[in-house]
């Protein structure tokens, strides 16, 4: 109890120490952006710091954006009075987050402007812009929506009632998977971005010379302990659930794992990433993260179509694949090959160019 109390209060220090550190510099950056007749990027970011892979999703979207559109001013900001944070802490970005209010005089001389939402925070979003009477900025501008998950969009109704607070709206994908469904409340049909995370890399290794270790991820289920106990008792392997962890150091614990759960999207970065450093990952096939080839009839071994299906038969996959390395290294090379198609750093790069081309910046 004694060192949890520690902790929170040494953090709490640090945290205060922080923003005042930035005091001054948010005031030197905000008077010093020049965005007079120029073309203007901005990221929504949530007013508390999240660690999560959406986020590590934006921030690859912000540095290429930086990137590809060298001559427009980029910004990632938060729109709140009480901002608590100023730059991130669990990985290292250059990029200053601006404060909308500190700025807002600034946003209105800017020539084009695209104000990129995260599908979660839509709703927040909108409640914003009409709280601190930033309607006449957001109905000069492009509103697109970073749907990310689309099992966290909003009900189409929030789109609707807070239209006309849009100059544009548009969507941008992360699967697609969710390409065929109808959003019949956006002025132009949506466009698949992909996904990467920001600052990640790929570096293959030998299974056999892994750990005996299983990356869970953070996402939560029902079965969840209940199939991760059954890993670490059958498998006599050290699961170890990411949370609350800096992303370089997953990086390194991801890189040398040979197995990985994931409880989330299925095919996410838990799932793919440690096939493509060398492991095996497992995770439960869902309709609106499934990649285009992958059959639902046809779900590959590391796959599963349930929960229930997983708690029954992952040591036993996980058994087989550590006794057949031929088995694991062709799924392997499969599952990678066809990963890097839909989802590569070049490749989300070049949907992004072509969907800033098709607004306009």
């Amino acid at each position: 109890m004694f060192a949890s109390t520690y902790r929170k209060a040494r953090n709490f220090t640090r945290y205060i120490f922080r923003n005042i550190l930035y005091l001054s510099k948010r005031l030197r950056v905000t008077n010093s952006l020049d965005i007079k007749g120029k073309d203007v990027i901005l990221f929504y970011l949530p007013s508390g710091e999240w660690i999560s892979g959406g986020i590590l999703s934006i921030f690859f979207l912000i540095d290429n954006s930086v990137k590809i559109r060298p001559d427009a001013v980029v910004i990632p900001f938060v729109l709140t009075k009480l901002q608590r944070y100023f730059k991130t802490s669990w990985f290292k970005s250059p990029f200053f987050i601006f404060n909308a209010l500190d700025i807002k005089g600034k946003l209105r001389q800017s020539s084009n402007m695209v104000i990129h939402v995260p599908e979660c925070l839509s709703e927040q979003f909108f409640d914003s812009v009409k709280k601190y009477s930033l309607e006449d900025i957001t109905r000069r501008a492009t509103i697109n929506i970073l749907n990310q998950n689309d099992e966290a969009m909003p009900m189409a109704e929030v789109f609707y009632q807070n239209k006309s607070l849009c100059g544009k709206l548009t969507m941008t994908l992360a699967f697609e998977a969710n390409q065929t469904k109808s959003y019949p409340f956006l002025d132009m049909h949506q466009i698949t971005l992909s996904t990467w995370f920001y600052r990640d890399k790929n570096v293959f290794s030998d299974f056999e010379k892994k750990e005996d270790i299983c990356i869970i991820s953070p996402d939560y289920h029902p079965l969840k302990d209940k199939i991760v106990n059954k890993i670490r008792s059958e498998m006599d392997v050290q699961c170890i659930e990411i949370r609350n962890m800096p992303f370089d150091d997953y990086r390194i614990l991801r890189a040398k794992a040979k197995w990985a759960v994931s409880f989330g999207e299925g095919y996410d970065a838990y799932f793919a990433g440690t096939i493509a450093n060398g492991g095996m990952g497992f995770g439960v096939d869902q309709d609106d993260f499934r990649p285009p080839f992958i059959g639902v009839d046809n779900l590959p071994e590391n796959a599963f179509c349930s929960y229930e299906d997983m708690f029954r038969g992952i040591v036993e996959r996980m058994k087989y694949f550590a006794q057949h390395p031929d088995q694991r290294l062709i799924l392997g090379k499969k599952l990678a090959a066809g990963m890097a198609e839909i989802s590569s750093p070049e490749l989300v790069s070049q949907n992004l160019d072509n969907y800033y081309k098709a607004i306009g910046i």
